[in-house]
């Protein structure tokens, strides 16, 4: 399961919300699926969110790093990532616009669910990758 974040954004309902519904979802994972099923976190601002940083960022939604993964890259990979997955990214004075797109991957790696938006609940995403590891 991919959703894409960064660390300083400032609405609670956006980022911190995607990462907080993730930290419900891990233990829920883990249990059912043990490590078939994996987090990732995708910063799209590799300028601030270094891996120190999303360390420190991580600590504060997990303390379980085997099957959520926090990951970056350079500025041309994370443009063309989130544009396969339709998050669009505006820098704004020192914050950035985004959109909130978090995607189910199956085991042959095709997505299988996309969810656009906040409004998915933990239980949503588990039945989702229930039905991908089914399949």
């Amino acid at each position: 399961v991919v959703t894409f974040i960064y660390t300083r954004c400032p609405l609670p309902t956006y980022c911190p919300l995607m990462s907080k519904q993730f930290a419900t979802l891990q233990p829920r994972l883990r249990e059912q699926f043990g490590t078939q099923a994996h987090l990732l976190s995708v910063s799209f601002d590799p300028d601030y969110d270094t891996p120190r940083v999303l360390r420190d960022y991580a600590a504060r939604y997990t303390d379980r790093l085997d099957t959520w993964t926090f990951a970056t890259g350079d500025s041309t990979e994370i443009a063309r990532i989130t544009d396969r997955f339709g998050v669009f990214t505006k820098q704004e004075g020192g914050e950035i616009t985004h959109n909130l797109t978090t995607a189910v991957i199956g085991p042959e790696g095709r997505v299988q669910r996309l969810f656009r938006g906040n409004d998915w609940t933990p239980r949503d995403v588990l039945d989702a990758v229930t039905a991908a590891l089914s399949s």
